[in-house]
């Protein structure tokens, strides 16, 4: 059943999804699908997944649900890259609605991203990562996604972590709902 649910998010993940239509998308989905293609890897290197989201995670959003587990996913990559050499690994996700406002936040043990580094982060082809770990593609195109999708993606420093938070308009309308249940 784990490995056909993979198989499952490794073939939606994959395909093609720029010219599918928008509907209604629950964000919990998106988390449930995305965290099963990278549970094994956090496992293995032993870096914690805090999930307290389970709250929120019935929020709906107006979008495609592959878009953003994809950049779900490369925020955890991210994430998990960036913590590999602290003594503490751990990432968090979170789920919170603020204003009618879907916001999902990643958060890993590191210690934030100086301000000069921010400024550059979403350029295309621009990262912080040795010569062959990254292509500066992962938060260039994760914004562009996010941006379609009518929302924002930045970094909060009022964290004392390493904190991304992308956030989406919630999805209320009723018709839209019973549509995508």
């Amino acid at each position: 059943n784990r490995i056909a649910k993979i198989v499952k998010g490794l073939q939606a993940f994959a395909r093609e999804t720029s010219s599918d239509p928008f509907q209604p998308v629950k964000i919990g989905d998106v988390l449930e699908n995305t965290l099963e293609l990278c549970r094994e890897r956090f496992s293995k290197y032993q870096t914690e997944i805090r999930l307290p989201y389970a709250n929120e995670s019935s929020l709906y959003f107006w979008g495609r649900e592959e878009q953003i587990s994809q950049v779900l996913m490369n925020l955890l990559s991210n994430a998990f890259d960036a913590i590999q050499e602290l003594s503490e690994k751990w990432v968090q996700i979170d789920v919170r609605l603020v204003g009618g406002k879907i916001q999902l936040s990643v958060t890993d043990s590191g210690q934030g991203i100086s301000q000069d580094i921010e400024s550059k982060i979403f350029t295309p082809f621009y990262t912080t990562k040795e010569t062959g770990k990254g292509t500066g593609l992962g938060l260039s195109i994760s914004k562009g996604i996010v941006d379609k999708h009518q929302g924002k993606i930045f970094v909060d420093h009022n964290s004392k972590y390493t904190k991304f938070v992308v956030e989406l308009p919630q999805l209320t309308e009723p018709q839209s709902l019973r549509r995508a249940q």
